[in-house]
């Protein structure tokens, strides 16, 4: 693991890396930094490299190489919601605000929702 830590050729990327590191430690997320010999023999190592984004550098931490996300496994699924939610909510919020200072008469509105099925 140790020999693959390189810089990553843009030393732009690499000094914000590393000055997002230095952040992460001071804030107390992470110990750092070691000298090898400091490393205990059974700790997970896993690289971080960072990925430039159009307005800033994006901390990866690599943890499939130290096997760490095999230490977690997920079963369920989010569900994301589509329009026909946010649509349902905002009719349910309107109808309970019917009647309350939030609620004003409805627009007259050209169009027409034709029901399906």
């Amino acid at each position: 693991m140790f020999a693959q830590c390189n810089g990553s050729g843009d030393a732009e990327v690499d000094a914000e890396v590393w000055r997002q590191t230095i952040e992460e430690r001071d804030k107390g997320w992470l110990k750092g930094p070691l000298k090898l010999e400091e490393v205990p023999d059974e700790a997970p190592i896993s690289r971080r490299f960072g990925l430039k984004q159009r307005h800033k550098v994006r901390l990866i931490d690599d943890f499939s190489e130290s096997s760490v996300n095999s230490t977690v496994t997920v079963y369920e699924t989010p569900v994301l919601h589509t329009v026909d939610v946010a649509c349902a909510v905002l009719m349910q919020w309107f109808a309970c605000a019917k009647g309350t200072r939030f609620w004003q008469e409805p627009l007259t509105c050209p169009v027409r929702i034709a029901k399906w099925g």
